[in-house]
């Protein structure tokens, strides 16, 4: 029984799961051919890497196994295409949870808005953690799967909190894919058949799975912290997350969820789409006034069914950013953006699930209308490919220079510590084309972390990852000490005579 239900289950998707994963591999393919990687933690972690303490400080106790598991190897293209698998995996579900059609046009038009966002490429350039976004996108998904199948199995509930306490414990921010999916959900409920007591049944399930996994997640969080002897981290405050910390902040946290959905959406926080802002405003606002019009215009059951839905539209952008309610400190990070990308497919599954009972203009409309959108979101995720690219080959290049100079100049030691003051961007040197400047910036790579020593991170990661070079870097107090020093500021920068200095026993390296 249960081998010809798999059975059934692998024919029914097979088709479909290979031609995303097609399509995700065409798409992301100078990512998987170059071994592209962001100018940031993906820069400085090489294919050898052990999640330890400080993963679990910031709340993340599952990467510490799902690394057991993948025995610390991170590596393109076997990596890269098994996130994609994952996040493809996921789509599945989400096309099943709203009764979509398997392999439709429908299928693959609201997939690949989401498989071909900036938030999965910048999820495939941090090559040591890609894939615990795609585990989370595919576990939450599973977990509202359960909630919605819990009704007919009640084993399903615990089954959903599990999946809850995981995507919790892989990355927090893919709690907002779990809740946006639900409140989705309720809506095509409330315009659909549902009576009252089915919709509050429902809700009742989504409290028990949602407080039960959060205890679930707090339970074999604490149980690490204390196996381990790790404390919780500062890091985006998530140190002070309490209940009071929840209610005294609300009413900026609130505030913040609405206007970074708003940011987002007309690409004036990132550039998810390679539209101009106004095309993007455009576009959205004729979903929305479609939304109203389609939906609004119908009849409901009940007042309160009409009361339900104008609640629940309203807190969309609540439900997609519910991480800056719950941690009010945290920041609003490139590779956070999952649950917004999939608010641009989750807005046209509700379009095409009311326009099919109008009439084919508008559901004509909006599919046109949306394969503009993927249109644009694929040629975004193609720019900051090539950004990454042309940033990778300027880096070496320059990084490849300079290693020869100290050869040549007899400074180099394996070891002495070397400190290279800037960045290659701001070096005359550095050229790319235009396309990199209109990349997100995390795809820049060469370009400046900030004046920090965090630019020596980046540094470390070109010549010891990229180049197979064994350079000692200097130490984040020395790099620092050295940037205020009048003798650094005034050194001439690479290529030009004296760009290479030893101070204090440091090799010093100007290179902007």
């Amino acid at each position: 029984m249960i081998l010809c239900r798999t059975k059934e289950i692998i024919n029914k998707h097979s088709k479909s799961v290979g031609i995303k994963l097609a399509m995700c591999l065409i798409t992301y393919s100078l990512i998987i051919v170059c071994n592209l990687v962001n100018r940031q933690d993906g820069m400085w972690n090489g294919p050898y890497l052990f999640a330890g303490n400080w993963v679990l400080s910031i709340g993340r106790w599952a990467i510490r196994y799902l690394d057991c598991f993948l025995f610390g190897i991170h590596v393109n293209p076997i990596m890269t295409i098994g996130t994609l698998l994952l996040f493809v995996l996921g789509t599945e579900i989400l096309i099943g949870i709203f009764r979509i059609a398997v392999g439709s046009w429908k299928d693959y038009l609201i997939s690949m808005l989401f498989l071909c966002n900036m938030v999965v490429c910048i999820s495939l350039s941090y090559l040591y953690t890609s894939a615990i976004y795609g585990l989370a996108f595919l576990i939450g998904m599973l977990c509202v799967k359960c909630i919605i199948d819990s009704a007919k199995r009640k084993c399903l509930l615990f089954v959903g909190s599990v999946c809850l306490a995981l995507v919790m414990g892989l990355y927090q921010s893919y709690l907002g894919c779990i809740v946006l999916t639900v409140a989705i959900y309720l809506i095509v409920m409330i315009k659909g058949s549902c009576e009252l007591g089915e919709i509050s049944r429902f809700v009742l399930r989504v409290i028990i799975v949602g407080l039960a996994g959060l205890c679930l997640y707090e339970i074999i969080l604490h149980l690490n912290l204390w196996f381990f002897k790790v404390s919780i981290s500062a890091y985006n405050g998530a140190d002070q997350i309490s209940l009071q910390a929840i209610l005294s902040n609300l009413l900026p946290s609130v505030k913040r969820t609405y206007a970074e959905f708003y940011k987002y959406l007309i690409g004036k926080s990132y550039s998810w789409n390679a539209f101009p802002n106004e095309v993007q405003k455009i576009i959205f606002g004729i979903f929305l006034i479609y939304y109203i019009i389609l939906w609004g215009g119908t009849s409901f059951k009940s007042k309160m069914h009409r009361l339900l839905w104008i609640l629940l539209g309203l807190l969309l952008p609540l439900a997609a950013n519910i991480t800056f309610v719950l941690a009010p400190q945290s920041a609003f990070l490139e590779q956070q953006t999952a649950p917004m990308a999939l608010m641009v497919s989750m807005a046209v599954v509700l379009l095409l699930n009311v326009s099919l009972r109008k009439t084919i203009f508008p559901n004509a409309v909006i599919a046109a209308l949306s394969v503009v959108l993927l249109y644009g979101t694929a040629y975004q995720t193609l720019i900051d490919q090539e950004a990454m690219r042309e940033g990778t080959v300027a880096s070496e290049t320059m990084a490849q220079n300079i290693f020869q100079s100290l050869i040549e100049s007899g400074c180099y030691s394996p070891e002495k510590r070397c400190a290279l003051i800037g960045t290659p961007s701001n070096n005359p040197l550095f050229y790319v084309t235009p396309i990199y400047n209109k990349a997100n910036l995390y795809a820049r790579v060469g370009g400046p972390w900030w004046e920090s020593a965090l630019n020596s991170w980046s540094w470390g990661g070109i010549f010891h990852y990229r180049l197979g070079v064994n350079i000692l870097t200097s130490y984040d107090e020395e790099y620092e000490e050295l940037l205020k020093t009048e003798e650094v500021k005034k050194m001439p920068v690479y290529p030009c005579e004296g760009f290479i200095r030893e101070i204090n026993g440091i090799i010093v390296i100007r290179v902007s």
